[in-house]
């Protein structure tokens, strides 16, 4: 085992243990490991703490890149913003480019989910939910990072046909996670004097918009906003990437490239003659939602939790509320969202209001229209919000490197696309599987979630798959890249 973990460090890695076993010790020290005893906690009589020593005293420790480069970003949504940041906190200079500029499209919203999925425990929903909650809550921002959440949780109707069956996973859950609230205890998790029986789901209600920009604020980062990528090129002299506009003008370049611009991916590939056979297709869905005065809803005014039955109603963060010009003395929700198919007519605000009251009717102990529930009409100082998500058929995103034709063995082109409504949940946990790549870091995920989410899963399962007529056996499990514990990451 420190074999192997020691092929995962760099040299002047530390680690510490509370064990000074002969065993330990020694297999530490073969490994090219300094190590020093301290004195223990807790009544122990002694610690260890060791060091990795300089390149070339230890032949078991693989060689990472020599120094952080130049990154180019496609992409100022939620998922180009997490890469950006987290490259450049390790020390990489990032280059974002984004027509729209920070925090476009769907991402602009004030306001979304993080939260836990409720399924059975190794549902692999659910382990991606989990580390993508704890990966989120390290990338957030120390400076700001209370202002961009409100609440600890969310509170999911338990009635909602999905959930029927959960609780015979329930009891595996650690109540940190996941546990069941009777009526009494939801209204007073919620803040609302009527409650439904609800799932207390780990998460929170985070300020999208304000996230997104505050991660591209970050040391190393450059915004080049106005810039519409039309195509990229590897230049071969030099190795590195380079996009285009549309007249071929070149916009920038650099050493690694990730494509983060949702939908507009797999179009880009198209044009840059990189596409691939087995990519999963993205598609689209428009959804609308609405921030509202909490006093102008009177089931909800209370309000100081995330609540989902077929919609949700979310306390806006104080982040959002000052992004976007709200007086900061009034308390206000988000409640949404449609959920609208491309190529149908795009529904009304009347429509898509009226769809949302009737998905909240279990937090709002009232009918549709009823004094003291949900308003026949929006309120006249409403804001709508509208985007479109982009997602694949089986609901995973696209997170991986991306084959490009090139002879070379270094890896420098990669997508994460295809967040769908998940964007907040998933986005800092791709950019961290994206960046320890780049940089030969212990990868965040298991290998098998690695496969689940990368762009070209299907051809990666026909290759594990036994041939046809041969006995079924396990496929081999491919090398790992990284130590990850069995619960997601956590």
């Amino acid at each position: 085992m420190l074999q192997a973990l020691t092929r995962l460090c760099r040299p002047g890695a530390r680690l510490a243990t509370y064990s000074v076993a002969r065993p330990v010790c020694d297999a530490l020290g073969e490994a090219g490991w300094e190590q020093r005893k301290l004195p223990g906690y807790a009544g122990k009589a002694q610690r260890l703490q060791a060091w990795l020593r300089a390149p070339g005293a230890s032949s078991r420790a693989r060689s990472p890149r020599s120094a952080p480069g130049s990154a180019l970003v496609i992409g100022a949504g939620l998922a180009g913003a997490a890469c950006a940041q987290a490259l450049a906190g390790r020390g990489w200079q990032v280059r974002v480019l984004d027509e729209h500029g920070a925090a476009g499209a769907t991402s602009a919203l004030p306001a979304g989910l993080a939260h836990l999925r409720p399924a059975a425990l190794d549902e692999r929903l659910a382990r991606l939910s989990r580390s993508g909650l704890d990966w989120l809550r390290l990338a957030l921002p120390p400076h700001c990072g209370a202002a961009l959440l409100c609440g600890d949780a969310v509170l999911m109707a338990a009635q909602q046909p999905r959930l029927a069956a959960l609780h015979r996973h329930a009891q595996d859950w650690d109540a940190r996670w996941l546990r069941l609230l009777e009526p009494a205890q939801a209204a007073a998790a919620s803040g609302l004097a009527d409650a439904p029986r609800a799932w207390w789901t780990a998460g929170s209600v985070v300020a999208a918009g304000a996230l997104c920009r505050a991660w591209l604020r970050a040391e190393g980062i450059e915004l080049h906003a106005g810039s519409r990528v039309h195509a990229l090129r590897r230049d071969r002299a030099g190795g590195l990437w380079q996009a285009f506009d549309e007249q071929g003008a070149l916009l920038a370049q650099a050493q690694v490239c990730v494509l983060a611009c949702a939908a507009g991916g797999p179009q880009l590939l198209r044009a840059s003659g990189l596409d691939a056979p087995g990519i999963p297709p993205l598609h689209l869905q428009a959804g609308r939602g609405f921030v509202v005065a909490a006093d102008s809803l009177g089931a909800l005014r209370g309000l100081r939790a995330g609540v989902m039955s077929g919609c949700y109603a979310l306390p806006l963060p104080a982040a959002a509320v000052a992004a976007a010009g709200l007086d900061p003395e009034r308390r206000w929700l988000f409640a949404g969202a449609t959920y609208e198919h491309a190529g149908h007519p795009a529904w009304s605000q009347q429509q898509a209001w009226e769809h949302i009251g009737a998905g909240l009717r279990p937090w709002l102990g009232a009918e549709l229209g009823s004094a003291g529930g949900w308003p026949e009409h929006p309120p006249c100082q409403a804001l709508s919000f509208r985007g479109e998500r982009a997602g694949a058929a089986d609901r995973l995103p696209l997170v991986g490197d991306w084959p490009a034709g090139r002879d070379d063995t270094q890896r420098d082109l990669y997508l994460s696309l295809g967040m769908g409504s998940r964007g907040l949940l998933w986005s800092a946990l791709a950019a961290q599987c994206i960046a320890s790549e780049i940089e030969g870091e212990p990868a965040p995920l298991e290998d098998d979630l690695l496969q689940a989410v990368h762009p070209l899963r299907a051809a990666l399962r026909r290759r594990a798959a036994p041939a046809s007529g041969a006995t079924p056996r396990p496929a081999p499990a491919p090398a790992s890249r990284g130590i990850a514990p069995r619960d997601g990451g956590r």
